[in-house]
């Protein structure tokens, strides 16, 4: 794996490149304090979790006993999604795969994952995305929502992908990108 960072400050590795292909990885960049916080949000689930277990025990009317079986899941979905926070934090890696037919996004950490596949043929306009997100969609919930640096029309809608990516390695990615759709040369 060859990383593309030489004149650059980001951390994209080469995994694949040919004329006709191309795949990246970009792991996702540390946070401690996102991590830190998704840490006290498992303290607290974990706390309530006790807490809502103990009332199932404790129980003895068999509705009172659905209903917290019902919160009990629930609450241990909610968990879950804490926990691929942190991992998303620590493991997180963004790949990136160009062909002929098709650009794929997947976003993995540990045995998650969440793709998007796009057909060649409906993709234009490659830019850079200069608007930050916004203060409730915060970059650090990439595995759930659609963020990034590299924006492009699919369709007649926008669509970002890419995080953790300096402005020039998005941009050389981005030739990259348009060589291979566009059956250019670089």
């Amino acid at each position: 794996m060859n990383k593309i960072e030489e004149p650059y400050l980001g951390s994209a590795k080469i995994i694949a490149e040919t004329k006709n292909s191309l795949e990246l990885e970009i792991p996702v960049r540390k946070n401690w304090y996102h991590i830190l916080l998704n840490l006290s949000n498992i303290g607290f689930w974990l706390f309530l979790e006790f807490f809502f277990f103990g009332f199932l025990l404790l129980s003895t009317s068999t509705e009172a006993m659905l209903e917290l079986l019902v919160v009990n899941v629930i609450w241990f979905c909610i968990g879950l999604i804490f926990l691929i926070n942190i991992f998303w934090e620590i493991y997180g890696k963004q790949i990136l795969i160009v062909n002929e037919n098709e650009l794929k996004v997947i976003k993995r950490v540990l045995s998650f994952y969440s793709f998007k596949r796009y057909k060649n043929e409906f993709i234009s306009e490659f830019k850079i995305n200069v608007s930050k997100p916004s203060f409730l969609i915060k970059k650090r919930d990439s595995f759930w929502f659609n963020t990034g640096i590299i924006k492009f029309n699919y369709m007649g809608s926008g669509r970002k992908i890419m995080l953790d990516l300096d402005e020039a390695e998005a941009k050389l990615i981005i030739k990259k990108i348009n060589s291979i759709i566009r059956n250019e040369d670089q």
